[in-house]
């Protein structure tokens, strides 16, 4: 199963995520408030990936309204790394699999990147990225040629509590 998407036009400006950190429990969670698109899923998205990574996509009209990072796959901490600087303004509306579903479970191969600070998280999640979707003013969307999701950058995180 894929997360599918409608792309639209950007019509208002854009949000941004308040993210945190969860000391105790390492989980990175982020929320914004959003105007819900007609047509779109209302629900939670979960991907776990075989490894036990846990990803978390909250929805309101489709519309990404959350994100929580439950179980961190091992990352790759390279020294340097961007976030896409082509990714356009735009509303990336999650269609709903079934038209009554809230709740959407499945498998998915999950990685991701960050440098050593952990401001700057790319998660991968699909096939290649075809193009990049600026939902929030500090969230970018990925999605394959199909308008799949297929990965996420997290951006201006902030510092996981003590580390430094």
């Amino acid at each position: 199963m894929t997360v599918r998407a409608e792309i639209r036009p950007a019509d208002e400006l854009l949000p941004a995520f308040d993210f945190h950190w969860d000391a105790e429990t390492e989980i990175l969670a982020g929320r914004c408030a959003v105007a819900a698109s007609r047509g779109g899923f209302t629900g939670s998205v979960e991907l776990e990936s075989p490894e036990g990574a846990v990803l978390l996509l909250e929805a309101e009209g489709g519309v990404l309204s959350g994100v929580e990072v439950v179980v961190w796959p091992d990352p790759e901490r390279p020294q340097r790394l961007v976030a896409p600087h082509d990714a356009v303004p735009g509303r990336v509306v999650l269609l709903p699999p079934e038209p009554s579903a809230t709740l959407v479970e499945m498998d998915a191969p999950i990685a991701v990147a960050t440098p050593p600070n952990e401001t700057l998280v790319h998660l991968t999640f699909g096939g290649p990225r075809a193009r990049t979707v600026r939902v929030a003013s500090n969230v970018l969307v990925e999605l394959d040629a199909h308008d799949r999701v297929v990965g996420l950058w997290l951006l201006d995180l902030p510092p996981f509590p003590g580390a430094g």
